[in-house]
């Protein structure tokens, strides 16, 4: 008797180490297969290779438990009984397998977008059944479960293939509106990554006491957003400085009294703006 339960669990231990190897296998191998499918989505890839990999390593433990003698049918009855408890005590983990069956088949994004979700942010590497791996601009690993991911609102930056560059420019309210609305306005047509339809604009968006805002709107492809709404808005600024655009007064506050600064021309000879009592 000691000698056949002897072989038994040499049998049982050969079994696990060879079913659990060959689950790493046939994971790696389906990951790898899958990268060469073409217009087959990236998003599902790591998904059904663990399928796969979870798939064998349950046989392989039904397989050793036959060794044993134990009957299956007995075990899945086990499981589906102690299903419930399991379920209670893992509200949070089957949630977030939940979350990630749900953005699988939602899309809301893919991997390789760059997203905004509940306050997390970067390019999506993978998809899992419990957590998303996103990259962040500076380089940072960040997984995130699925379930906050999916609980929240989701910002896809790279989803649509273009996107509105807006952003604003002050003005002296002694300035030539029309001066710089000209000036930003050949800028925007000279500039071949800006779509003519929509058609850009630069509308005043507010009047102040001592300024004048302008918003500068032009739409563009969303590969080049990031590129040119910075060259714009250095463009912009030294367009104004050669004509003589002057940017507005600021009022800056000190112990509890008001310093009132004027840019212009100061700040276009590259000089420290004198202070004036307001």
């Amino acid at each position: 008797m000691a000698l056949d339960e002897g072989v038994n669990l040499l049998a049982a231990i050969v079994i696990l180490c060879a079913g659990w190897t060959f689950a790493n296998v046939v994971a790696r191998w389906a990951s790898s297969a899958l990268e060469t499918v073409h217009h087959f989505d990236p998003t599902l890839k790591p998904l059904l290779a663990s399928l796969a990999r979870y798939a064998i390593i349950v046989f392989t433990i039904m397989a050793v438990l036959e060794r044993f003698g134990v009957r299956t049918t007995s075990i899945i009855a086990m499981l589906g009984a102690a299903g419930i408890a399991v379920g209670l005590a893992l509200q949070g983990t089957l949630s977030n397998v939940a979350s990630g069956v749900m953005l699988l088949l939602l899309r809301p994004f893919r991997v390789g977008d760059d997203i905004n979700a509940s306050g997390s942010a970067g390019v999506v590497r993978e998809v899992g059944l419990f957590r998303t791996v996103l990259i962040t601009g500076d380089g940072l690993y960040t997984s995130v479960p699925n379930t906050t991911i999916f609980s929240g609102p989701i910002i896809n930056n790279t989803r649509e293939p273009t996107r509105l560059v807006s952003f604003k420019v002050s003005i002296d309210h002694t300035a030539d509106i029309e001066k710089a609305q000209k000036i930003v306005m050949d800028i925007l047509h000279a500039d071949q990554r800006v779509l003519k339809a929509p058609a850009p604009g630069v509308p005043v968006s507010e009047l102040g006491d001592t300024y004048v805002m302008l918003t500068v709107a032009a739409w563009t492809y969303t590969a080049s957003f990031g590129n040119l709404q910075s060259d714009l808005q250095r463009i912009v600024r030294e367009q104004f400085r050669e004509a003589g655009v002057k940017p507005p007064q600021r009022l800056v506050s000190v112990g509890g009294g008001a310093l009132a600064a004027q840019a212009g021309a100061a700040e276009a000879a590259g000089e420290p703006a004198r202070r004036r009592s307001a």
